[in-house]
């Protein structure tokens, strides 16, 4: 490849998958990608995987509001939702941070604890008090209780990071149901180097675009290691 490329989101995924180190060439020259042309209905696509790749212009779907969505938001909330973010150190050398050696090297632990929920909203599908568990990062059930004014979760996970500079930690309140798909009810994501230890009630952003809920949070303890 040579001068300003735009790959598509499958051939960021078949960079990755083969041997070619696109966050070395993404170091010096300008790269965008875009979601494949399938997604007629407007859908997104991961984010991450052209960021971790050193990608400089990512192209989302800002119309459409899901999990991919957030991740940009979250990012862009260093710089107040405008602007650019500058790159971490590690791409901006060329660093490919998928290289084996790394999975040897650990920088930072990361320990979560999830304490209890507050006014969280009800879902446009809940025909009575919805059952809200958490997802953490990945999709992990944390807890569940029949009660969304203040919700007990008392759970802890921990997390091994080795590169925090590319990690983001992504809350998501969901409506427990063991015999469908768990409805959103909430969420908030943060750059996880723009997270500082101790408690914290995290605002969530809630409703089918995911804006901010004046009422609805999360208690949480955040603690690195």
């Amino acid at each position: 490849m040579d001068g300003s490329a735009s790959l598509s989101e499958g051939k960021v995924s078949s960079f990755m998958e083969g041997g070619f180190s696109l966050a070395s060439y993404t170091s010096k020259r300008f790269v965008k990608s875009f979601p494949k042309g399938l997604r007629q209905d407007s859908s997104n696509m991961d984010p991450m995987p052209s960021w971790i790749c050193g990608v400089q212009s990512v192209a989302m779907n800002m119309q459409t509001a899901g999990e991919y969505l957030d991740l940009v938001n979250g990012l862009f909330r260093i710089n107040g939702g405008c602007g650019y973010v500058l790159k971490p150190k590690t791409l901006i050398d060329g660093f490919d941070p998928r290289m084996p050696e790394v999975s040897n090297t650990i920088v930072k632990r990361l320990s979560v604890g999830v304490i209890s929920g507050q006014y969280l909203p009800k879902t446009s599908t809940a025909s009575d008090v919805i059952d809200p568990s958490t997802e953490i990062i990945m999709p992990v059930q944390v807890c569940c209780c029949d009660f969304r004014f203040n919700p007990q979760f008392n759970e802890t996970f921990t997390f091994t990071l080795h590169f925090p500079e590319l990690a983001l930690l992504r809350f998501c309140v969901k409506d427990f149901d063991s015999t469908s798909a768990n409805d959103f009810v909430g969420e908030y994501t943060v750059p996880v180097n723009s997270i500082r230890g101790g408690y914290s009630h995290i605002r969530l952003n809630t409703g089918y675009a995911h804006t901010v809920d004046e009422c609805a949070s999360i208690l949480v303890r955040i603690a690195f290691e």
